[in-house]
């Protein structure tokens, strides 16, 4: 065998080559600890964003009979299985966890309203962080994008509760099947408690069986099979003891059935978070609205759509199948957004990271004059340096409160403590003057009279469902009905209604339109009114003292007191306070005094779709048609909205422009979860 002789190197090469080594070697240590840096820089990024996005004040219209269940049970010392909160359902069976509605109210005795902001705060942080462990750069994007969804999901309500503990589950999980390792122990006693917060535990339950689908994907596959039968091995006992927990709680099994009867029969119909979506022209052009939190749920989209096709391409077709579904279960409900966001970012952020490799686009970077280490760096510091602009502006438009008066449907204002639309004045005013029970509420405001007026005076309806199957299709007919007519006489011969608390807020209160209608009744009386409730007593003789001491002139009520507050959330409040004042004014036929508060609120917020929506009700009342169209419109290209798009298409049929009139209401009928009326009005234009 012949041997070549290695050429013998002095000792300056030597130390040539050694110097190199070490210098290689403190250059790579440098750039990972930077990498370091940065990966923590980002993850604080997601969690800052998450934490002003969830600190905004408690409005959630389901709270209060959470709130008022914690009270009884406290107070009583047991768990009721009946209601006990209404005089409609009383003693009707219901089974809803506890121990959630025990939390805050313990919560709100020791810090009120701003502790349960705070909590609900602390829900959203913790479920980023959560679902950004392990994370790399993908799952750091995704998290950031998801942050409006995930906070939306946990507001101060039981369900935040399901959202944080299903990211534990999720995160656990997918981590336990990439590596073979996990606090998998961890979770029985995470369901146990679940099991007693929050319905939602069967959340917890799917992922269990979308990871049996993950092992079983792996055993198709000869190399991982051994490695998959192990896992799955190992991890069955703690799943089958997650399943037996969901049993440790009160009732049992029960609890399913409670799980079924929580909703009514046809609660799709009435309850929004439950519509479906669809993918129309709105939503195209709302997901390429950037500074639009609610184009966050677009993004995953497109990022869950792209990570199938890199799952599929890399025959991971059980992931693949698991996105498809929580793509299902988003287009399906939008209380589901909270799941489909969590899926999609820990396991597609997942994907997309093995699958699109910042080294696939060395070679660009390298001929661009960067050195190979400094590839991955580049990247990584510009994602960092747009995620911190993106962030920021989103942050500046939640403390500034953009976000709340722009966007329809929240109720909410940046910071802690309680929502403006709360009716307290008018609770404290039924509570002061001892007036007489029952009282009428509405679905919106039943939550609040649950926790604020019981036990004196029990709800008509709140947000429990079960207990008031039919009982909502009613409520809604008596608010668009004159209070002396046949159908409130029925109901108050009844239930013994003698009062009727009546939500004056412009986005919540359903009777608010009618509150002209309402004040010139002749059989109930107004005995008090604000911008956020109209109390009615009806005329009996035991109510004769009442109305006597307490009743009220409605056209001759001034609202001239906004709220004191300082800084930016007082001038949010202040701008709900003309709103509201406004739309009872509207509703009243005062529309020179409503356009005067109108004005008012445009000084402290012009881009709110409400407050032109507000100004085109005033003015269409006055027959300034050509101004109201330029209102209406005006709330449209903000906000897309059912009752702006029928009120415009009125006014295109006022003048004859019935082309146009159908136009709006197509575009309406496209993005309404229940166009049903819609398709009555566009049928009447064509």
């Amino acid at each position: 065998m012949r041997y070549e002789r290695i050429p013998s190197l002095s000792v300056a090469q030597f130390s040539g080559i050694q110097r190199y080594l070490i210098s290689m070697k403190a250059t790579d240590l440098q750039q990972a600890r930077t990498r370091k840096y940065m990966a923590l820089i980002a993850a604080a990024i997601a969690l800052a964003y998450a934490l002003f996005a969830g600190l905004r004040t408690v409005s959630d219209p389901d709270l209060g009979w959470q709130l008022a269940t914690g009270r009884w049970i406290v107070q009583h010392r047991a768990i009721p299985a009946v209601d006990v909160l209404s005089y409609t359902g009383a003693g009707h069976e219901w089974i809803y966890p506890a121990l959630s509605q025990v939390i805050f109210y313990w919560s709100y005795l020791v810090g009120g309203y701003s502790l349960l902001s705070w909590l609900a705060a602390a829900a959203c942080v913790g479920t980023v962080a959560i679902i950004l462990r392990r994370g790399n750069l993908a799952t750091v994007i995704l998290a950031v994008i998801s942050v409006p969804i995930i906070a939306g999901r946990t507001a101060p309500r039981a369900e935040l509760f399901s959202e944080v503990l299903l990211a534990v589950f999720v995160s656990v999980l997918w981590h336990y099947h990439r590596t073979g390792r996990g606090a998998l122990w961890l979770l029985p006693p995470l369901m146990l408690l679940w099991g007693n917060l929050h319905l939602g535990y069967v959340a917890g339950l799917g992922m269990c069986g979308a990871y049996v689908l993950l092992e079983l994907g792996a055993l198709l596959t000869a190399e991982q099979r051994e490695v998959a039968i192990y896992r799955l091995r190992k991890a069955t006992p703690w799943l089958l003891l997650s399943f037996v927990a969901t049993f440790v709680n009160p009732w049992g099994l029960r609890n399913y059935i409670g799980m079924v009867r929580v909703l009514p029969v046809h609660s799709t119909v009435w309850i929004m978070e439950l519509d479906g979506r669809s993918l129309t022209s709105s939503s195209i052009l709302q997901a390429l609205t950037w500074r639009d939190p609610k184009s966050a749920l677009w993004w995953l989209l497109a990022a869950a759509l792209l990570a199938m096709i890199v799952g599929a391409y890399r025959r991971q077709i059980a992931a693949v199948l698991i996105l498809g579904v929580a793509v299902y279960e988003c287009f399906h409900s939008v209380r589901l957004d909270g799941p489909f966001a969590l899926i999609v970012v820990v396991i597609g952020g997942a994907i997309l990271s093995d699958g699109l490799n910042i080294k696939d686009l060395r070679g660009a970077w390298l001929r661009c004059g960067l050195k190979d280490g400094q590839v991955g760096l580049v990247a990584r510091g510009l994602a960092l340096c747009a995620l911190a602009a993106f962030a920021s502006v989103r942050v500046g438009d939640l403390i500034s409160n953009r976000y709340y008066v722009r966007t329809p449907g929240q109720y909410s204002l940046f910071g802690p403590g309680v929502a403006t639309w709360y009716p307290e004045e008018a609770a404290v005013f039924i509570h002061q003057e001892r007036l007489p029970g029952n009282v009428f509420n509405e679905y919106t405001t039943g939550g609040f009279a649950a926790w604020r007026l019981s036990p004196a005076y029990p709800d008509y309806i709140d947000g429990r469902g079960g207990p008031f199957e039919g009982l909502f299709f009613r409520s809604l007919e008596l608010l668009q009905e004159p209070l002396d007519s046949p159908k409130w006489i029925e109901e108050s011969n009844r239930w013994g209604i003698n009062t009727a608390l009546i939500s004056m807020n412009h986005a919540l209160g359903q009777g608010s339109i009618n509150i002209g209608k309402f004040c010139k009744s002749r059989g109930w009386h107004p005995v008090y009114l604000d911008t956020r409730a109209a109390i009615f007593v009806r005329e009996r003789p035991e109510t004769a003292s009442h109305i006597n001491a307490l009743q009220i002139d409605c056209n001759k009520v001034r609202f001239d007191q906004p709220p004191t507050s300082k800084g930016i959330s007082g001038n949010a409040e202040r701008f709900n306070y003309y709103l509201d004042a406004a739309g009872i004014l509207n509703a009243m036929g005062r529309s020179k005094e409503a356009m005067e508060k109108l004005g008012l609120a445009e000084r402290l917020f012009e881009e709110s779709s409400d407050l032109h929506y507000a100004k085109g009700v005033g003015l269409y009342s006055t027959g300034a048609q050509a101004e109201a169209e330029k209102e209406l419109r005006r709330s449209l290209d903000i906000a897309p909205s059912e009752q702006t798009s029928t009120l415009l298409a009125m006014l295109y049929r006022d003048q004859g422009r019935y082309g146009e009139g159908a136009a709006v209401l197509s575009r309406a009928v496209e993005d309404s979860a229940h166009p049903h009326q819609l398709y009555l009005e566009l049928g009447v234009l064509n």
